[in-house]
C-alpha cells in the first residue's frame, strides 16, 4: 500500500485453474454458497482436486463470487484463489479457500509433472471492501487507478500483461463454449469487465464461428448485442462459420449476413470451405451465399473440387452449382478424378450429375479410371458409372489394371469387370 491508496497492487505468477459459473442465486445457504467450474487446460491436466469445494465455506468474507469469476493457483501458494477481472487486471474476491482435496501433493511439485503449461503473469489490487463494489461502468485500467502511487510498468510489460489475459480468456472460452449456463452468464460478465486490450474479439468471434454445439448461436448473437459494429467479423471468421458443421451453423451465417450485408467479407475459400463441409447444413451455407452474393460470388475450381470430393453432402452442393451456374461452372478433369475417387455413398450421384451436365464434354483421363478404380470402398460402383456414360472413349491403361490388382476390398470384381470388357479388345473399352 501506498499513502493516499487503500489498496495493494500485486504482480505474481499463476495458473488459471478454471472459470466459476451457475452460481446459486442465493447467496449464502447455511454459510455456503453453490457453483460450478469451467476447468481450464492446467485445470484438465491437474484435475478437479486441485479446484475448490463447489460449495465451499464463505461465511466470513466479505464479497460473494460471480458468474466469471476466476480461479487461480499464484506460485507459491497451497490453495486457490479467486480473482475478478477488472479493466486490464484483477481484483481478489476471495484470497485463499480450501481445496477438494487438501491431501493432495503440493502444487507446484504437481504441475512439474502433470503439466506443460507455464504459469501467466497476473497483477491484481487487493484492497478495502468498498473499491471492489460492482459498478455498471466497464471497470478502470491499471494505470488510471495507480496515477497516484509508486506502481510503475514498462510499456512492453503492459502489454505482456494483456497478452496473459486474452490467452486466460481464451483458454477459459475454449473449454466452456458448448455449455448455454457458462455462455450466458459467466461469458457475459467477463466481456463485459475486461477492457478492449484484453478481451481477444476477433478470436473469440472466430471460436464462435466454429462452435458447433447448442449455444454457439447464442454466443454469437451475445457478442453483436454487445459489441454491435466493434466486433471484429473477418474473412477468417466467415471461413470458419462456412465450414461448421454443427445443427445451428447456417443459422450462423445468416446472423453474420444480418449484421453485416454487403460488408461481410466473403472469399473464394469460403466457398471452399462451404462446398467441403460434411455437416447437413452444407448445402443451405452454400444456398445462402449465393442467396447474399448472387453472380458476384467466386465459385474457383478449388470449390468444385471441394464439392466433389465431399463424402457426405457433396452431391447436394453439386447440385447447387449447377443450378446457380449452369454452363459458367468450370468442371476439370481434377473434379472428375476427385468425384471417381469419393468414398462416400453418394458418390455415385456426383459422377452422374458431371454427366447429366456435360455428357460427351466431361473431361475423362487414364487418371480419373485410376482413381475409380483405387476407390476402396466404392471402385466397382464407379466404374460402372463410367462404363455407361462413355465406355467407347474409356481406355484401359496398365496403371488402371496396376490400381485395380492394388485395390484391397474390391480389387478382384473390379478385375473381373476389366476382363470382361477387356475380352477381345484388349485396348479399349
Amino acid at each position: 500500500m501506498w499513502k493516499g491508496v487503500d489498496y495493494a497492487i500485486i504482480k505474481s505468477k499463476a495458473w488459471t485453474l478454471g472459470c466459476i459459473y451457475d452460481v446459486s442465486k442465493e447467496h449464502y445457504v447455511y454459510g455456503r454458497q453453490s457453483f460450478k467450474v469451467v476447468l481450464s487446460n492446467t485445470g484438465h491436466a491437474l484435475g478437479s482436486d486441485y479446484l475448490p469445494k463447489e460449495d465451499c465455506i464463505l461465511k466470513g468474507f466479505t464479497h460473494s463470487i460471480q458468474d466469471g469469476d476466476l480461479i487461480w493457483i499464484l506460485q507459491g501458494a497451497s490453495n486457490p484463489t479467486v480473482l475478478r477481472l477488472c479493466g486490464d487486471h484483477f481484483t481478489v474476491i476471495l484470497p485463499a479457500i480450501p481445496r477438494k482435496d487438501a491431501q493432495a501433493k503440493p502444487f507446484e511439485k504437481t504441475v512439474e509433472h502433470n503439466c506443460q503449461y507455464p504459469p501467466d503473469d497476473v497483477v491484481f489490487t487487493w484492497g478495502l471492501p468498498h473499491i471492489q463494489e460492482k459498478t455498471s461502468t466497464r471497470p478502470a485500467k491499471l494505470a488510471e487507478k495507480v496515477s497516484s502511487s509508486n506502481y510503475h510498468e514498462s510499456r512492453i510489460e503492459t502489454q505482456s500483461r494483456w497478452r496473459h489475459i486474452e490467452l486466460a480468456i481464451l483458454d477459459i472460452y475454449s473449454n466452456a463454449r458448448r455449455d448455454r449456463a457458462f455462455a450466458t452468464d459467466a461469458f457475459k460478465n467477463i466481456m463485459t469487465l475486461g477492457c478492449p486490450e484484453c478481451v481477444p474479439l476477433g478470436k473469440i468471434a472466430i471460436a464462435t464461428a466454429a462452435n458447433t454445439g447448442h449455444y454457439g448461436l447464442e454466443i454469437m448473437m451475445l457478442l453483436f448485442q454487445e459489441y454491435g459494429e466493434k466486433l471484429p467479423i473477418t474473412d477468417e471468421t466467415v471461413q470458419t462459420a462456412a465450414a461448421n458443421t454443427g445443427p445451428y451453423s447456417r443459422d450462423i451465417m445468416n446472423l453474420l449476413f444480418e449484421n453485416r450485408g454487403e460488408r461481410l467479407p466473403v472469399s473464394d475459400k469460403t466457398v471452399q470451405a462451404a462446398a467441403a463441409n460434411i455437416g447437413h447444413n452444407g448445402p443451405d451455407i452454400m444456398k445462402l451465399l449465393f442467396w447474399n452474393r448472387g453472380e458476384k460470388l467466386l465459385v474457383s475450381d478449388k470449390a468444385v473440387h471441394a464439392a466433389a470430393a465431399n463424402c457426405h453432402y457433396g452431391h447436394e452442393i453439386m447440385r447447387v452449382f449447377f443450378e446457380k451456374r449452369g454452363e459458367k461452372l468450370n468442371v476439370s478433369d481434377e473434379v472428375v478424378q476427385a468425384a471417381a475417387a469419393n468414398t462416400g455413398y453418394h458418390g455415385w450421384v456426383i459422377m452422374n450429375l458431371l454427366f447429366e451436365n456435360r455428357g460427351e464434354r466431361l473431361p475423362v483421363s487414364d487418371k480419373t479410371v485410376q482413381a475409380a478404380a483405387a476407390n476402396p470402398v466404392y471402385g466397382p460402383e464407379r466404374i460402372q458409372v463410367l462404363l455407361q456414360n462413355c465406355r467407347k472413349r474409356l481406355a484401359v491403361s496398365d496403371q488402371v489394371v496396376q490400381a485395380a490388382a492394388a485395390n484391397p476390398k474390391h480389387g478382384h470384381k473390379i478385375m473381373q469387370i476389366l476382363s470382361g470388357e477387356l475380352w477381345g479388345e484388349p485396348a479399349t473399352l
